[in-house]
C-alpha cells in the first residue's frame, strides 16, 4: 500500500477504509440478502483509490465485501434500503460501536464507486473511493 499523505485524517481514513474491506472481522453472525449491483462484481485483485488519501490493492474472494461496514464490531445489523441493478445502499446499525450508511454505484463487472459515512468510534466518518478490478489474486 502506498499513501500519498501521513497525518492523522489520512490515517484514520485508510484505517476505515482497511476495515470496510473486510481487513479486520467486521460482523460475524450479519447476512444480507445480495443486492442486484453487487452480484455483476468479479472476485480477485482490486485496486481501491481514496484520493487524496491513498491507494490499496486487496484481493477481494467476494466483492461484495466492498459494501461492508467501516465500523469493527460484530454487533453490526445491515439492512438493504436501496437495490436497483446498478445501485445498492446498505444501512448498518452497530449499537454503541456507531452507524454507517455504504452506496455503492456498479459502472460495469470490474469497476464501482463507493461512498460511505456515519459514526464510528463516536467520531464520523465519511468517505469515497474507486473501486476497479485490475486481475486475479497472486499467491504472496
Amino acid at each position: 500500500m502506498s499513501v500519498f499523505y501521513l497525518n492523522q485524517s489520512s490515517i484514520r481514513g485508510l484505517a476505515y477504509f482497511a476495515a470496510f474491506l473486510g481487513i479486520t472481522p467486521l460482523f460475524a453472525a450479519t447476512t444480507l440478502p445480495t443486492p442486484m449491483a453487487l452480484s455483476s462484481l468479479q472476485s480477485g485483485q482490486w485496486r481501491i483509490s481514496m484520493l487524496p488519501k491513498g491507494i490499496t490493492d486487496v484481493c477481494l474472494g467476494n466483492p461484495h465485501q466492498l459494501m461492508h461496514s467501516a465500523i469493527a464490531s460484530n454487533q453490526c445489523k445491515g439492512l438493504v434500503v436501496d437495490n436497483k441493478p446498478d445501485t445498492a445502499t446498505v444501512q448498518y446499525d452497530c449499537g454503541d460501536a456507531g452507524w454507517a450508511r455504504s452506496t455503492i454505484h456498479v459502472d460495469n463487472d470490474h469497476s464501482a464507486r463507493i461512498d460511505s459515512q456515519g459514526i464510528s468510534g463516536h467520531m464520523p466518518f465519511l468517505f469515497k473511493a474507486d473501486a476497479r478490478r485490475i486481475g486475479s489474486c497472486t499467491a504472496q
